[in-house]
């Protein structure tokens, strides 16, 4: 008698979580990812993108440019790719052709690049690209 009450349990509960679950995500809701899908995450990544550009620009050139252009050299930002999580700058000045032009872009550019912002992972001059 009890194996009947189970099954017939089971056969209403199935059904119903089903049409809880349907219920609950077919509306249109502009952060349910699965109905708004690819248009809402390119937006909100474009947005993401263009701040976190604008925090690298302003990085540059209050902290890193002044430094560079104080030995004779320069450095302007170009890009950011946030999938590889990639900066590319163009160093140009006495730094174009220097053999520690290197060195200024790893141990001083992408350090201080990475230590305000953890997720970059590398950063590039425009002829290494």
């Amino acid at each position: 008698m009890i194996f009947g009450y189970i099954e017939c349990a089971v056969s209403t509960i199935g059904p119903l979580l089903n049409t809880i679950s349907r219920a609950k995500f077919s509306y249109s809701d502009p952060k349910d990812y699965s109905v708004a899908g690819p248009i809402y995450l390119s937006m909100n990544q474009e947005k993401l993108t263009q701040e976190m550009e604008q925090k690298l620009r302003d990085l540059l050139e209050r902290e890193i440019r002044p430094a560079v252009q104080m030995d004779g050299g320069d450095v302007e930002f170009v890009s950011y790719e946030p999938v590889k999580r990639v900066v590319t700058v163009r160093m140009s000045g006495a730094c174009q052709g220097c053999p520690m032009s290197e060195i200024t872009l790893k141990q001083g550019i992408q350090n201080m690049f990475q230590e305000k912002f953890p997720e970059i992972l590398e950063v590039v001059t425009v002829d290494e690209v």
